[in-house]
C-alpha cells in the first residue's frame, strides 16, 4: 500500500447511485488516482475490478456514495476485507511507508512480512489486512489466491533484481542510465507492488545511496 492523491471531482459530476461510480468517467478517474492497480494488494492491472469503499458502508448511503470512501481493488481484496478493517491508513491522507513496512521472504517459503513502524491503531489494522491478503490460510480458496499473489511479487521482485545487477555491472553510461529509468519506473509509486520493491531499497544501505532519491 503506497500513498495516492484523490482527486476532486471535476465540475457537473456527481454521485448519486451505485452505478455512477461503476462506469465512466468516475470510474475512470477512479482507476487513474489508483495507477490503474489495486490500492490494497498494489497488482497492477487486475483481473475482477471492484470499486471498494475503504469504510464499510453497511447499507449507510453516506457512505455508498461518498467520493472520498471510494477506492480501486480486486476482487481478492475487497472479497477478504469484506465488511472489516475500517481503521485501515487512509492512504488518500497519510503515507502508508511511513506507517508499515512490507517484504517479501522468499525462504524457506514464499511469505510477506509487514512490519509496524509507527504504534497505532491504523498501523496495526492495516498490517492485519494486508497479512491476510497476502498470507491468508482462512480457507483453501483464498490460500490459493494467496500463492497466486506471492508468486507475482516475487516474478516482479526478480525483474527488478536482473535489473539492478545489469545497473551494477553496466560500464557504458548509455546503457546504464536506461538501466536507472527501467528501476525508477520499477520503484515509482505506480508500479506493481510498489511498498515491496521500495522496501528492497530502503533495506539495502547501497541501494538507498545510488537510488533513494528516486523514492520521494
Amino acid at each position: 500500500m503506497v500513498r495516492l492523491k484523490k482527486s476532486p471531482l471535476p465540475a457537473g459530476l456527481m454521485i448519486k447511485k451505485e452505478q455512477d461510480y461503476r462506469s465512466d468517467p468516475i470510474f475512470k478517474l477512479i482507476r487513474d488516482d489508483c495507477f490503474d492497480k489495486c490500492y490494497i494488494c498494489e497488482e497492477k492491472e487486475p483481473t475482477g475490478l471492484q470499486v471498494e469503499h475503504r469504510i464499510a458502508h453497511r447499507g449507510d448511503k453516506a457512505l455508498i456514495l461518498c467520493w472520498d470512501n471510494l477506492l480501486l481493488s480486486c476482487y481478492h481484496c475487497n472479497r477478504t476485507k469484506g465488511d472489516n478493517f475500517n481503521r485501515i491508513i487512509n492512504c488518500t491522507q497519510l503515507d502508508p511507508e511511513e506507517y508499515i513496512a512490507i517484504s517479501m521472504m522468499p525462504f524457506p517459503k514464499e511469505y510477506v512480512e509487514i512490519a509496524i513502524l509507527r504504534d497505532t491503531i491504523e498501523a496495526k489494522e492495516t498490517a492485519a489486512l494486508l497479512n491476510l491478503i497476502y498470507n491468508g490460510e482462512k480457507t483453501d480458496i483464498l490460500c490459493a489466491e494467496c500463492i497466486n499473489l506471492r508468486k507475482r511479487i516475487l516474478q516482479e521482485l526478480n525483474n527488478m533484481q536482473e535489473k539492478l545487477d545489469d545497473y551494477d555491472r553496466e560500464k557504458n553510461q548509455k546503457n546504464k542510465n536506461e538501466y536507472l529509468q527501467s528501476i525508477i519506473r520499477m520503484i515509482d509509486r505506480s508500479a506493481a507492488f510498489a511498498a515491496i520493491k521500495r522496501a528492497v531499497i530502503r533495506n539495502t544501505p547501497a541501494y538507498m545511496h545510488e537510488f533513494g532519491k528516486y523514492l520521494a
